[in-house]
């Protein structure tokens, strides 16, 4: 499977998304510089993909109560476009449909590039996929590939941010929280709020947000 040239290579990342040792690059190898719109996508707006968000000010509750649902859309993108829109919204940025596209397919080409080439073998010892991971690699890239736990699992990694995954109840629509991922990195930064989605129990994800004004 060709390793595809990693996304660090792409100038001016406002956030560490990509670490230069985690691409096997020197750590002092500059990753800054001016954003050219050159860049193909869905790299051309990887800068903007992840903007840390240091106002602590109204910081919101993790209660379902204080969260609500944000529709993503079912084209396979919708764990990655709900991971999109938590991030843009911590930035404080619009999020078009064009670029959220675009950020989902980032997301996606992250989570195959630390599941597929830079820790293969951790996710294979671990049985953190079901299967043939040289199948599930085979498709990880395909824009109808639904994502789950696999790629929540590595993209927490990348992001250096917890990811929380809540339960919609069919009927009355309540959330539950039944699992997180990078807890470690909850205690580990100031203002790394966590990435909130909700499962419908089959196939799709939505982003939750605070219902406060940030």
């Amino acid at each position: 499977m060709p390793f595809v040239e990693p996304p660090v290579r792409f100038p001016h990342l406002q956030a560490s998304l990509f670490k230069p040792e985690r691409w096997g690059l020197a750590k002092n190898d500059s990753i800054l510089g001016q954003v050219s719109l050159a860049l193909p996508q869905p790299w051309r707006h990887l800068h903007q993909l992840v903007a840390r968000t240091d106002d602590q000010t109204n910081r919101p509750s993790a209660s379902p109560e204080a969260l609500r649902l944000v529709p993503t859309t079912g084209d396979g993108r919708c764990l990655f476009r709900a991971i999109a829109k938590c991030l843009a919204f911590y930035g404080k940025r619009p999020l078009p449909e064009n670029l959220e596209r675009a950020d989902a397919d980032v997301l996606r080409e992250a989570a195959f590039q630390e599941i597929c080439q830079l820790r293969r073998q951790e996710f294979q010892k671990k049985h953190v996929i079901e299967g043939d991971i040289r199948a599930y690699c085979a498709q990880l890239r395909s824009p109808e590939f639904y994502a789950g736990e696999p790629e929540m699992y590595a993209l927490a990694d990348v992001l250096e941010r917890p990811i929380e995954v809540y339960l919609v109840h069919p009927q009355n629509r309540t959330l539950l929280k039944i699992v997180e991922y990078g807890t470690a990195y909850s205690k580990k930064k100031i203002g790394n709020e966590p990435i909130r989605v909700a499962y419908n129990g089959t196939n799709h994800y939505s982003a939750l947000l605070p219902r406060a004004n940030r």
